[in-house]
């Protein structure tokens, strides 16, 4: 969520939560950069 912090800024946002009407959903550009980002950290937590 941090590294994404600019382009959340214009949604209610808790530590893992982004809050948005259902009429304005999220940009799928930016579901999928958050989607990757979790991956990447979930897969990084595994190999560690």
């Amino acid at each position: 969520m941090d590294a994404h912090k600019d382009e959340l800024k214009s949604y209610d946002t808790a530590k893992a939560t982004i809050r948005f009407p259902a009429h304005k959903p999220l940009p799928a550009a930016l579901e999928r950069k958050l989607v990757k980002a979790r991956i990447a950290k979930n897969e990084a937590r595994l190999t560690n």
